[in-house]
């Protein structure tokens, strides 16, 4: 009986912290800013290549991220 309330109490623990989370991350898209990314490069690519223009790319936008989040992010 004790066990079966325990599962219960981490379900809605669980279900809790998920619609927290959730009302969050909207409310945060509700009040995002576009933000437009350019670079431009004229070379042959490999697929190699293509793979570090991927890598370059992520971080770029973690760069980003970290500029205009980074004091507030725990």
């Amino acid at each position: 009986m004790a066990e079966a309330k325990g599962d219960e109490m981490r379900y809605f623990v669980k279900v809790f912290i998920f619609a927290v989370l959730n009302i969050f991350l909207f409310a945060g898209l509700s009040h995002a800013e576009k933000v437009t990314f350019v670079k431009e490069y004229t070379y042959q690519a490999s697929e190699l290549d293509s793979k570090r223009v991927q890598v370059f790319l992520c971080f770029c936008i973690i760069t980003f991220l970290f500029s205009e989040f980074g004091p507030n992010i725990r």
